[in-house]
């Protein structure tokens, strides 16, 4: 896939403009506004798992996420917090925030590998203070988002979309439980398998767009820790555990596991093909239950 050599990556890094440009939040405004967004504007990676902010911190900035995704969740403890939401790349957030001067209002956490531009609160000010049609947008995007939020809360959370297949070892069948697994998951819609040897290389933005291009998208892990398997846990909004029937899942279970907040373990025999029902699916087709569940949301 196109756009993701060192090159291209140190090209888009440079010209943040060219960046905000192909968002549709800022398509079609002045180029010489978006020169000047991108003057101030910090470019930064979160790693999925990690926050980006609490509720009840002070409002210091606006993000705008490039590519990943981020899910905001209610101000409520660890045990009982909820998700809102997911912020998409193109999204803003954080810009309720300084538009009302409250404190903020949800904690923000990486779904995914997430680039960001960080823009602050004293350059917002100055600069969409100065451009009405852009501080515009930003309010209309933030009514949207607040109608969406009330929409989902009426109509319950969605579905996972990303799923990753850890195999307790080698003996398990992975590539074999793969082939079925994305070919049911085919029938809810477009669905891609990524394995290390075509992906291990890649950059956040590359993940980002197979993800925009799929419905759902499968990640097979190594049997053991190591930077690929981490990164498939960190692209997950699901975790599938593999292991033979009557063996003992081992370091899947005790291992701990990177903090993205919306990720579920499953606990799965070879003689099984469990998974929770994919987002969007109204199919009648039955989906076996999981044998057990762990790493709490």
């Amino acid at each position: 896939m196109a756009g993701d050599s060192p090159e291209e990556t140190a090209l888009r890094r440079s010209d943040l403009s060219l960046v905000l440009n192909e968002l549709p939040l800022f398509r079609g405004l002045d180029y010489a506004l978006l020169r000047e967004i991108a003057r101030e504007a910090q470019w930064m990676s979160l790693p999925g798992g990690a926050t980006l902010f609490n509720a009840g911190e002070p409002p210091d900035a606006l993000y705008v996420v490039l590519s990943g995704c981020l899910g905001a969740f209610s101000p409520d403890d660890r045990d009982r917090r909820r998700f809102w939401g997911r912020i998409v790349a193109g999204d803003t957030v954080g810009e309720m925030g300084l538009i009302s001067g409250r404190p903020r209002n949800a904690h923000v956490v990486a779904l995914r590998d997430t680039e960001l531009a960080r823009l602050s609160s004293e350059a917002f000010n100055r600069i969409f203070r100065q451009h009405p049609e852009a501080m515009l947008r930003i309010a209309r995007l933030t009514v949207d988002r607040l109608e969406l939020s009330q929409s989902r809360a009426r109509g319950g959370l969605h579905g996972a979309r990303t799923f990753t297949l850890l195999p307790q070892s080698v003996e398990v069948d992975v590539a074999g439980f793969a082939a079925e697994f994305v070919k049911a998951l085919s029938g809810f819609g477009r669905t891609e398998l990524v394995w290390s040897v075509r992906a291990g290389s890649h950059t956040s933005h590359w993940f980002h767009r197979i993800e925009s291009a799929n419905d759902y998208v499968v990640y097979v892990s190594d049997s053991s820790p190591g930077r690929w398997s981490n990164l498939c846990v960190r692209q997950a909004d699901a975790l599938l555990l593999l292991a033979r029937a009557g063996s003992d899942a081992g370091h899947l279970t005790s291992r701990a596991w990177p903090r993205n907040a919306r990720s579920s373990c499953c606990c799965m025999t070879a003689s099984s093909c469990a998974a929770s029902r994919p987002a969007g699916s109204t199919s009648s087709r039955p989906w076996p239950t999981t044998t057990s569940r762990a790493h709490p949301t």
